[in-house]
C-alpha cells in the first residue's frame, strides 16, 4: 500500500457535525441556510468518505494475495455492493495502478498487476 496522509477524522467530523447541525436549524420556515456551511458540509464529508474507503481496493488485493477470498460474493458482501460491481470496480482500481505506474513509476508493477489478476481469474471461475 502506498503512502497516505492519515487525517485524524475527529475536527473534521466535528465541522461535518456543526455544519450538518446549523443546517438543520435553518431548514426550519423563515429561515436561509449559510452558503458557508452547504460547503463545509460538502468539503468535509468528502474528505471523510475519502478518508474512510481510500484504502479498501488495497485492502481487498491483500485479501486476494494471501487467499482469503474464494468468491467475489464475499467481497461485494463485505463492500455492500452488488457483486458484478466489486468485481468491475476492482479491475478498473487494478488498471488505474497499472497506468498510475506507466506515467509516474508509482502504484502496482506489472508484475504485481499480473498476479493480481491471475488471482481474479480465480476468484471469478
Amino acid at each position: 500500500m502506498p503512502d497516505m496522509l492519515l487525517v485524524p477524522l475527529a475536527p473534521v467530523l466535528h465541522r461535518w457535525q456543526s455544519a450538518r447541525w446549523r443546517l438543520h436549524l435553518a431548514d426550519q420556515p423563515g429561515a436561509a441556510p449559510d452558503p458557508a456551511d452547504l460547503l463545509t458540509e460538502l468539503r468535509a464529508g468528502a474528505v471523510i468518505a475519502d478518508t474512510v474507503t481510500g484504502g479498501r481496493w488495497w485492502r481487498v488485493a491483500a485479501l486476494l494475495r494471501s487467499g482469503r477470498i474464494d468468491s467475489w460474493a464475499r467481497v461485494a458482501d463485505a463492500l455492500d455492493v452488488p457483486e458484478g460491481d466489486a468485481l468491475e470496480q476492482f479491475a478498473l482500481w487494478l488498471a488505474e495502478q497499472a497506468r498510475q505506474f506507466e506515467t509516474t513509476g508509482r502504484g502496482l508493477t506489472p508484475a504485481e498487476v499480473e498476479d493480481l489478476a491471475a488471482v481474479i481469474e480465480a476468484v471469478t471461475r
